[in-house]
């Protein structure tokens, strides 16, 4: 038996989300198509995690384990993109020990939320424009940002009904500019559902002065009863950058 670990990219405009879904194309249930026509005696494929519909991937992970050996790694890839759509790829592929599963060997992934300066451009589909949501005042994104970062429970700030960790999470929030792009870069070791959109749109709206700083404050300080922020920021802005592993 031989295991396999890829690094795939993805348009998650063109997707319902990565996981496989009975109705409704996924990047899971495209890359389980491709992997079928190499080997129809049968896998077991494994994904780093969920993303959601319209959310891209640039860094995501699958491990997938086949009874036989391929040529070699470099012509497995090139055969699976070979048969993948142009809206998914594969960029890397190693061969891995049995031991390894790309979501429990995880130890954290990276998101980037992406905030053009200016006007919405039809050529880029990864970021949302600063414009279209009503955001000018930029000098209080690190304030904003200072919030959230940290060990706090994020209950308020996810759709997940309950966790094992009693919704608890330390994350990190970068900040970064270039002349046309803000990025908000969010590191932890993992992510509740729509947690990022949840926690980049309260920055967005403490920025736009839509929200008080001491709501937010409070939704982190004091989270029972539970109060879930009422937004999400759109989708597209959002790219699974990385998925991490012990060297």
């Amino acid at each position: 038996m031989k295991n396999y670990k890829a690094v795939v990219s993805y348009r998650g405009d063109r997707f319902l989300g990565f996981e496989r879904q009975e109705e409704g194309r996924t990047a899971q249930g495209t890359i389980e198509n491709a992997l079928s026509t190499l080997f129809p005696e049968g896998f077991l494929l494994h994904g780093a995690g969920r993303t959601d519909a319209g959310v891209h991937a640039e860094g995501q992970v699958v491990s997938f384990r086949v009874e036989r050996a391929f040529d070699s790694e470099e012509r497995l890839m090139k055969c699976l993109n070979h048969l993948l759509p142009s809206d998914i790829a594969v960029h890397s592929l190693v061969e891995v020990p049995l031991s390894f599963d790309a979501r429990k060997s995880a130890t954290g992934k990276r998101y980037c939320y992406r905030l053009l300066k200016g006007i919405r451009s039809p050529l880029v589909i990864n970021a949302v424009s600063l414009d279209d949501i009503g955001v000018h005042d930029l000098s209080r994104l690190l304030e904003a940002s200072s919030l959230l970062k940290g060990d706090h429970d994020f209950r308020n700030f996810t759709s997940k009904k309950a966790d094992l960790l009693e919704f608890r999470r330390e994350i990190s929030i970068d900040v970064l500019e270039d002349d046309e792009v803000l990025s908000l870069v969010f590191t932890a070791r993992g992510f509740m559902t729509y947690m990022v959109r949840f926690l980049v749109q309260a920055i967005l709206d403490l920025c736009g002065g839509k929200v008080a700083k001491e709501t937010v404050e409070d939704l982190v300080e004091r989270p029972l009863p539970r109060r879930i922020y009422p937004r999400l920021a759109p989708a597209e802005g959002l790219t699974l950058e990385e998925v991490l592993y012990e060297r």
